[in-house]
């Protein structure tokens, strides 16, 4: 039976010591429904030991910020048949309130979630930090975009094979 799977990515150790990670970690406690993954990279032995109390799943790896989305692509293609969706979340300013996956399953008609912030990404300093370092790190589709919706990077999800 596939399984459900929630994952995130922590590299170093600021985002677990902080109090919103640690709020983090103990709303997932709750919840048994899914698995729950972690992508580390310079996370310390305690944190690791700490991060085993609240995930299933612990992946070493050496990739940055900038490559980590293509290690989960890559680490959820070579285990496509083991889940139905996935959430990717942030490892801090997140509170898991309910089950997620059960919102997946009522909507099955959509592939993709997606989380709005409600603003223009030129309204915000940090979005617009964000929309140039990624505008000059790729090599095509980067013309500006500061009119658009902010997308929130990090909390995504969806069917395993959208």
């Amino acid at each position: 039976m596939k399984r459900n799977l929630l994952i995130n990515f922590s590299i170093g150790d600021k985002c677990i010591d902080s109090l919103e990670g640690e709020i983090f970690l103990k709303s997932l406690d709750k919840f048994d429904s899914f698995e729950k993954a972690v992508f580390v990279n310079q996370v310390s032995d305690r944190n690791i030991q700490k991060l085993s109390k609240h995930f299933n799943i612990i992946i070493h790896n050496d990739e940055t910020m900038f490559t980590s989305y293509m290690a989960l692509y890559q680490w959820l293609s070579q285990n496509s048949s083991k889940y139905d969706y996935v959430l990717h979340s942030d490892l801090r300013d997140v509170v898991i309130q309910e089950d997620p996956f059960v919102f997946f399953q009522e909507n099955p008609e959509i592939n993709m979630f997606y989380s709005l912030e409600g603003m223009q990404i030129k309204e915000n300093e940090c979005n617009l930090f964000w929309e140039n370092i990624t505008r000059t790190i790729l090599n095509t589709h980067n013309w500006p975009y500061q009119s658009e919706q902010v997308i929130n990077g990090g909390i995504f999800g969806g069917k395993i094979d959208a």
